[in-house]
């Protein structure tokens, strides 16, 4: 990888590809590992930095990131048909160390996790 991390997370794309986005530390920076070259290739960066997000590969072939440490309410996707990160609004509660979890109809629910509170036991759908 170019860039070191820890605690980021890995989303397989639709194409056999790996997104690696974030980690410890806020990092912006985001890569692809292609393993039919083996090879690793940044992309675009997030527009914020995030630890302890979610990063969930939705059926459009994007990949949606939620929340992360800092309390981030920004929810963004990533499109890697044009390498570049859409806005995607703002949650409901700001929150991290949450769970995103792809429903058979294609909504994303978020639940849980830690916001400025303390722990919270809310939860939200987006619907794509």
């Amino acid at each position: 990888m170019s860039v070191g991390r820890a605690r980021h997370t890995a989303t397989l794309l639709n194409d056999g590809r790996v997104l690696v986005v974030g980690g410890i530390g806020r990092i912006t920076s985001a890569e692809v590992y292609d393993p039919s070259a083996g090879t690793w290739s940044l992309v675009a960066s997030m527009p914020k930095g995030r630890g302890a997000r979610t990063a969930t590969l939705l059926k459009s072939g994007q990949v949606f990131v939620t929340g992360g440490i800092g309390n981030l309410s920004a929810a963004e996707a990533y499109d890697p048909a044009t390498d570049s990160w859409i806005s995607a609004g703002e949650m409901t509660v700001a929150r991290y160390y949450h769970s995103a979890t792809l429903l058979n109809d294609g909504r994303l629910l978020i639940a849980g996790g830690l916001s400025r509170d303390g722990f919270t036991n809310s939860s939200e759908l987006y619907g794509p």
